[in-house]
């Protein structure tokens, strides 16, 4: 297709934190290849606030699951069929996001060849991917050939955060007594698989350490949900620190905008945290750092390097042993965050 005559297309990925962002950068591209276009983007609700202001999205079309039943699913599928779109792009491949892509007027469909759940029956053109090796922001911009569109040496994210997120993050930080312009650790502790957590005792070793040896300040962060993840430990960390539930997505932004370092499993704040720029300690067991670590320069990712790592699983196969995430030490872990202070002094 001749990206000179698109004016209008939808991004389908509706979910989850981690993926929307590491979709970011195709709405970016296509708006730089063609500046008159408008993109849509198809995306659960609760992910909407991260869309909003976004340079390169025009309006955004949201599913809300809270409410669910079958007069949402009508009212949004109305939605997606109201519009006439040059090209439906599906980042998700799977079964419900290849029902919405069928759901859309569009004489392009886009999708990857290896979809799942039968999302590939809905498209007309399907992507091929090389490797499974490669990083989720690379192999969703393969989608852009389809259109004529080279995809980015350097991937572009641009989340919008603008004073009233920046004047959050500096509330929350103030409170944790953490000041403006100071260097701070921000800690994610939490995980959607318990697989994925390291633990939290040694989460709050780790900042103590960092505190006593370094003179750094710490701040713990997660959704409201994750908070008991740090039950009981609030002594030792101090309850000043914990900003679980404090923050919206895009004030999360901000706030990891500022931090010097963040140290995290693989969740979705990590990703907002590259994506800011902001450089990433990432813990990794079960998962593969190649294919959904943070994303770009200057970032770590530690491993214990299990035999049985990575299982890809959300429940631990080996008795719930959590081998590849207990081997990894807290010296392991503050030595690794030590090389990358000084790596910039």
């Amino acid at each position: 297709m001749d990206n000179r005559r698109l004016k209008k297309v939808l991004i389908i990925k509706p979910s989850s934190l981690g993926d929307i962002i590491h979709a970011l950068p195709v709405a970016n591209a296509l708006k730089e290849a063609a500046p008159e276009i408008n993109i849509d983007w198809a995306v659960f609700k609760a992910y909407e606030p991260l869309l909003a202001v976004h340079p390169s999205i025009t309006n955004i079309i949201a599913l809300d699951r809270q409410r669910g039943g079958f007069r949402e699913i009508s009212r949004f599928a109305r939605a997606l069929r109201a519009e006439k779109y040059d090209a439906v792009i599906d980042l998700q491949g799977l079964l419900r996001s290849g029902l919405m892509t069928l759901a859309c007027r569009a004489g392009t469909k886009i999708g990857f060849k290896n979809a799942r759940e039968g999302a590939g029956l809905f498209y007309n053109e399907k992507i091929r991917v090389p490797s499974l090796e490669m990083h989720a922001v690379d192999r969703y911009l393969l989608t852009l050939g389809a259109l004529g569109i080279a995809p980015p040496r350097t991937p572009q994210f641009n989340i919008a955060t603008g004073p009233a997120d920046l004047a959050e993050a500096g509330r929350i930080l103030e409170n944790a007594g953490i000041d403006e312009g100071e260097e701070f650790a921000a800690i994610a502790p939490s995980a959607r698989w318990i697989t994925k957590r390291w633990d939290a005792e040694k989460f709050s070793r780790l900042a103590v350490m960092l505190k006593e040896r370094r003179g750094l300040k710490y701040i713990f962060i997660g959704s409201a949900n994750e908070a008991g993840v740090m039950s009981g430990r609030e002594d030792i960390v101090g309850v000043e620190s914990l900003a679980f539930g404090k923050t919206s997505l895009k004030g999360l932004a901000a706030l990891l905008g500022r931090a010097r370092l963040m140290i995290t499993n693989d969740s979705g704040p990590m990703h907002i945290a590259a994506a800011m720029g902001t450089e990433v300690l990432a813990i990794f067991g079960p998962t593969i750092s190649g294919r959904t670590g943070p994303y770009g320069r200057g970032h770590r990712v530690i491993t214990s390097g299990a035999a049985c790592s990575p299982c890809l699983k959300r429940e631990c196969p080996e008795k719930n042993n959590m081998t590849c995430m207990k081997d990894i030490t807290v010296e392991d872990v503050f030595r690794a965050a030590e090389e990358m202070l000084e790596e910039k002094i």
